[in-house]
């Protein structure tokens, strides 16, 4: 069966029984040109199983899976970190995207696309186009695994939908809805480009909800990138002159975010594993809930709005981990910062412990915040190499171990400074080529 769209035109005529393949074909056109949408990419997205049958024993985590690399027991079933739980679920939506696009065909230069090899089930089907409005993206991917009827009635409503229950094949016509632009520059406060930034269009809710540590990941919202980005390789980067422009947005209000991800400006404070954000929200906000949003109407070209990173409103933050035993700064280990009002793991700041104890954070704009220590330790040189990732790198002798440590900071109108961590000595674990 298929569902009845107040944009989307669609046909569904069953043609003679196929013996060994079902398909889906049809002809898919654009709204604002009625001509076809040539290159397009249609894509199915199987429906979840009725709660009963999708009912099945919870199995381990393989300890060769990517899961398993979030967690502290490849037994568990879940990784024990909040953090961890949000990684592993980002990274099985990526799967599950990637599995979306090997669904899928591409439209030919007169409009028409096939889908062969179709197993029996209830699909959603769209198409994608750069500029185009893509109906399912307007759902979360937990919305989308949902099996509750109310929800998937829901997604029907936006969504077409084909049902293929043996062998017969389908005809299934599509038309691509012209999306809303929202375009302008990012510029610095003296008036200078800020270029190779990615800028993105967040839905706004105009509700304002803390999320629970480890819930939002950056790759599952606005940084992952959506169908159209990742079949038709778009990247939404500023050019040289700070330029950008949103298109194939639905109408609404929405908040326009750029981030760039930099290394600190002191030499060494943020080592190989230290990432730290700069971002900027519409209004000129460098906090989700201090910025404006920009509301489109149908199919309009919003042109003008430009972003101004506030550099002069950014502060340091910085401080030492040593032992609580005898005051012996640790040497490596990371220290993540967090704001509090914003849990997402895409604005998580990550800074390496230095060889004096210390550790900073630039960029840092006013706000409460949690800092956590993870693998601090003691260390020294073996005098050996180690091979990652194809680059010899000095290995290290782990001398002393200490707890995660975590306190909370604020930062107001000026920088944040001598923190301190003084934290438990825990057993050393031994390396497992030892």
């Amino acid at each position: 069966m298929i569902s009845t769209l107040p944009r989307v035109v669609l046909c569904l005529a069953l043609c003679v029984p196929l013996t060994h393949a079902q398909t889906i074909s049809g002809h898919v056109s654009l709204s604002d040109t009625s001509g076809p949408a040539r290159f397009a990419h249609v894509l199915l997205k199987r429906l979840p199983d009725p709660p009963a049958a999708a009912a099945k024993p919870a199995k381990p985590v393989d300890p060769e899976s990517a899961e398993a690399l979030f967690s502290e027991d490849s037994n568990q079933k879940t990784p024990a970190d909040p953090d961890a739980r949000a990684a592993a679920g980002s990274l099985s939506k990526l799967f599950t995207s990637i599995g979306d696009v090997l669904s899928s065909a591409t439209v030919g230069p007169n409009g028409d696309y096939t889908l062969g090899g179709i197993k029996p089930g209830v699909y959603y089907v769209h198409a994608v186009l750069p500029g185009y409005i893509d109906p399912l993206a307007a759902f979360t991917a937990e919305e989308l695994a949902s099996p509750d009827p109310a929800v998937q009635k829901r997604i029907r409503a936006a969504v077409p939908t084909i049902s293929i229950q043996g062998t017969e094949s389908a005809h299934l016509d599509l038309r691509l809805e012209l999306g809303a632009a929202i375009s302008g520059r990012i510029l610095f406060e003296d008036g200078s480009p800020a270029a190779g930034w990615k800028v993105s269009a967040i839905p706004y809710t105009g509700v304002e909800t803390a999320p629970a540590a480890g819930t939002s990941l950056g790759l599952a919202t606005a940084d992952m990138p959506g169908m159209t980005d990742m079949l038709f390789q778009t990247t939404h980067i500023t050019d040289d002159r700070g330029t950008y422009r949103l298109s194939g947005l639905a109408p609404g209000p929405y908040l326009i975010r750029a981030i760039l991800t930099v290394g600190s400006a002191t030499a060494g404070s943020a080592r190989a594993s230290g990432t730290m954000h700069l971002t900027v929200y519409s209004g000129n906000a460098t906090r989700a809930e201090d910025a404006k949003p920009v509301t489109v109407a149908t199919r309009e070209d919003r042109k003008g709005e430009d972003l101004t990173m506030p550099l002069s409103r950014l502060h340091t933050l910085s401080g030492t981990v040593m032992a609580k035993l005898d005051g012996k700064t640790a040497n490596s280990g990371t220290v993540q910062l967090r704001e509090d009002a914003d849990t997402s793991l895409s604005q998580l700041q990550v800074a390496g412990i230095q060889t004096d104890g210390t550790f900073r954070f630039d960029y840092v704009s006013s706000g409460h915040y949690t800092l956590k220590i993870k693998q601090a330790a003691v260390t020294e040189p073996t005098g050996t190499t180690k091979k990652l990732f194809g680059m010899e790198i000095p290995d290290t002798k782990t001398l002393r171990s200490f707890a995660p440590g975590e306190q909370k900071a604020t930062v107001t109108n000026g920088d944040v400074a001598n923190l301190t961590f003084s934290l438990e000595d825990v057993p050393v674990k031994a390396k497992k080529d030892e």
